[in-house]
């Protein structure tokens, strides 16, 4: 007679197993609060990975990184300031305010005060001159009074295919890895969320 099977005692075991992985190697992206909150609302709202995973062509086919050459291009000088703040560089910066900027829908506000920032060309020909009103920091700031938003790492499996496909980009552009996640917020808030929110 077969020796009974203790199903209890496997779903345990199975559950202690999973809850004891630890991916042998990781891919660390530093997310000061002002991108982890862009990033964590727009995965929130429009299942932000899942086009990473997925679509990461069409970001590739519509921006091309071969012309380096730097322009100065204006950002909302009280955006500018907060993201100083937070350690940002002049691209990310310009990343982030194109970023927000499309997550709220704004329009561009070519009287908002200004701060001018270098960047490359080709960021410049995909995003534009991103200057929005003031009347959105104060809804910003209260986005990032969540805590959550303020461990300023996110961190992915080595070998997950977001983790694959933010390498990939990363050596494609030449950008930092806090960058290379804000060009993919970017290009997604600007010319592909309300095509999904169509859908």
């Amino acid at each position: 007679m077969s020796r009974g099977i203790d199903i209890e005692k496997i779903i345990i075991e199975s559950i202690e197993e999973a809850e004891s992985y630890r991916p042998k190697k990781l891919y660390r992206v530093y997310l000061p609060s002002l991108a982890k909150a862009l990033l964590e609302e727009t995965n929130r709202k429009y299942q932000f990975y899942e086009f990473i995973i997925s679509n990461t062509s069409a970001l590739t086919h519509s921006i091309n990184p071969q012309n380096r050459k730097q322009v100065y291009v204006k950002v909302p000088l009280w955006f500018y300031d907060l993201a100083k703040q937070q350690g940002f560089n002049e691209v990310g910066i310009y990343l982030l305010s194109a970023g927000w900027m499309n997550f709220f829908n704004a329009k561009m506000e070519s009287k908002t005060p200004a701060k001018t920032v270098r960047v490359y060309e080709f960021l410049y020909k995909a995003f534009g001159i991103p200057l929005f009103p003031e009347r959105y920091k104060v809804v910003i700031e209260t986005i990032l009074n969540n805590r959550l938003y303020q461990r300023p790492w996110k961190v992915f499996d080595y070998n997950h295919r977001v983790a694959k496909r933010l390498m990939y980009v990363r050596k494609r552009y030449g950008l930092t890895k806090t960058n290379t996640m804000l060009l993919y917020l970017a290009f997604f808030l600007k010319y592909i969320k309300d095509f999904m929110v169509r859908q």
